[in-house]
């Protein structure tokens, strides 16, 4: 099978740029969203370089070569900088600094040490790129908290692929005939683009994907998980908690008297008091619980794994916490505390278990909380218990 070097460079042009001006497009309608702009500049820089490296024998030239290269290290490191920005960690300077400069380093060492080693020089490529690749891989696949696992895990697969692909280029050339570039036929060449190609839509699709999922299943104001993403993967966790025969339980957490807040120092306020709450909520489980915002003031916290005695802990923890460092924001005395319901599984308590039964009943726990003073923690029991007058089901507090 051949590979014909110009529809392929054609069509890597065309889908290139498709994709590059697609992103930034899209960054300009949505300026917080900087991923975009440093995955659409990658794409561009991606395929000016593959434009150079088959121009008029540029790939052989001892001078264009490295140039060319170091443009795909510039775009590995965006592709790396941009997946940092996707979970929220700010673009440093150093950051920059390192991508541009490896890619200058490897530029001005092929040019001046390296004119004449092609082998050396695809080693030395081969360690940078596949170093930016596996490190924006590996952040995918470490940070997992309020994101889809499955577009993370997707786009981490396409960027191992491309690992996978610089690898074998470098034992091709360890092991090929000689260092001479011009021993690299048209055919491969067109090949190594067509399956760079392939990884590279590959890696658009699922970075692309991971921004819309997010958009679709975060809380713009205080980036946990919106309703409906929080009951679709609790539903998830449930399932797998029920099937395995282990413990789940659920917390839901209310802010008190939250409208005094809004009302004293305005909406500004209260919204820096959700955000403050979700930052203390998001550092206080542990990765694998789920953190989303129910509604209004209302926050759900699903802790697989924890039986009613371990959420409770959990739950007593959190709320002082929250008394604690919520007393005082931003200089205002507000004295903001949360109130917590909790529900678990139990193995005689819910015929038919879910994760929407579990939050029913940890609200019903929670109004029976309420008007029992705020500021505190009451656990539903199960269905067996024998009721106290005057509670709702599932609301009756244990000792």
């Amino acid at each position: 099978m051949s590979f014909d070097l110009a529809t392929i460079v054609v069509l890597a042009v065309a889908l290139g740029v498709l994709m590059g001006v697609l992103q930034l497009a899209t960054w300009l309608q949505m300026r917080e969203e900087t991923p975009l702009a440093l995955w659409g500049l990658a794409d561009l820089l991606c395929v000016f370089a593959a434009m150079v490296s088959v121009f008029d024998g540029g790939y052989r030239s001892p001078l264009v070569a490295p140039l060319a290269s170091a443009c795909f290290l510039l775009a590995s490191g965006a592709i790396y900088l941009g997946m940092r920005a996707f979970d929220g960690a700010r673009i440093a300077p150093w950051g920059i600094a390192l991508v541009a400069a490896s890619a200058i380093g490897f530029a001005l060492v092929s040019i001046l040490f390296l004119r004449h080693s092609v082998n050396a020089r695809i080693v030395l490529f081969t360690f940078i790129i596949c170093g930016w690749l596996a490190a924006a891989a590996w952040r995918l696949v470490r940070v997992r908290r309020h994101a889809s696992t499955f577009t993370r895990v997707l786009t981490a697969v396409f960027l191992s692929l491309l690992c996978a692909f610089h690898l074998a280029r470098l034992v091709a050339a360890a092991f090929g005939a000689g260092n001479d570039a011009s021993h690299i036929s048209a055919s491969a060449l067109a090949l190594a683009l067509a399956v760079g190609l392939f990884c590279v839509v590959g890696l658009n699709c699922g970075a692309i994907f991971m921004v819309l999922d997010r958009l679709a299943s975060c809380d713009d104001l205080t980036g946990l998980s919106n309703r409906r993403a929080l009951l679709r993967a609790g539903e998830r966790l449930c399932r797998a908690a029920v099937a395995r025969g282990r413990p789940l339980s659920v917390l839901l957490a209310d802010l008190d008297h939250f409208k005094s807040v809004n009302d004293a120092y305005g909406h500004r306020t209260g919204d820096r008091v959700l955000q403050a709450f979700a930052a203390i909520a998001g550092e206080m489980v542990r990765p694998g619980d789920l953190v989303g915002r129910y509604g209004g003031e209302e926050f759900c916290i699903v802790l697989p794994g924890a039986d009613a005695e371990a959420a409770t802990v959990v739950a007593e923890r959190l709320r002082d916490r929250v008394a604690r460092g919520l007393e005082s924001l931003d200089g205002l005395p507000l004295h903001v505390t949360v109130t917590i319901g909790l529900a678990s599984l139990e193995a005689d308590g819910m015929p038919d278990p879910s994760v929407e039964a579990l939050i029913d009943a940890a609200d019903a726990a929670l109004y029976a909380a309420k008007d029992g003073g705020r500021n505190r923690v009451i656990r539903a029991q199960p269905r067996s218990a024998r009721p106290l007058p005057g509670l709702p089901p599932f609301a009756q507090p244990t000792a």
